[in-house]
């Protein structure tokens, strides 16, 4: 029997989809006040809440050696869409035979690069980030998504 999806209602303006076994897809519209480099106080959450849904479904699928490192890595790749983005942000996460990809859309046409930030300053590190603890990652063609991906630890069966 193939899983099915379902979709629910989480807030007034974002759809979650639970997979069973593949992964799990989230919309969320972004408040006018985020873009061009700042997050409005409204969609503050939205990292942390993400970071919550990753640890939730990576520790209910026996996931426990990359659990915190992908949710490290899908708040600060949700982070970087609301500040950069524009448009809504899509969160997809799904396995393949050995890894965990995240995936964050953003609407935006513009290639995310990594900066070097100076010890002093506030951001600019979370593609730095993504470098040192992904196993890879990478820009789709058209620049909208951003992705990443942790190998499966191999002492431990695939679920």
């Amino acid at each position: 029997m193939t899983p099915t999806a379902t979709t629910t209602r989480t807030a007034p303006s974002a759809a979650f989809r639970f997979l069973p076994c593949l992964g799990f897809d989230v919309v969320f519209a972004r408040s006018n006040g985020s873009g061009g480099g700042a997050i409005a106080e409204e969609d503050r959450h939205w990292p942390r809440r993400i970071r919550r849904d990753v640890q939730a479904a990576l520790s209910c699928w026996r996931w426990p050696y990359v659990t915190a490192d992908a949710a490290l890595l899908a708040s600060e790749l949700v982070t970087n869409a609301l500040e950069h983005g524009c448009g809504d942000v899509g969160v997809r996460l799904y396995f393949t035979a050995d890894s965990v990809r995240i995936e964050v859309r953003d609407g935006s046409y513009e290639t995310p690069e990594p900066r070097t930030a100076d010890p002093w300053d506030e951001d600019g590190r979370g593609l730095r980030i993504v470098e040192e603890l992904a196993t890879d990652w990478g820009v789709s063609r058209d620049g909208t998504t951003t992705w990443c991906s942790l190998d499966w630890h191999p002492l431990i069966p695939t679920p």
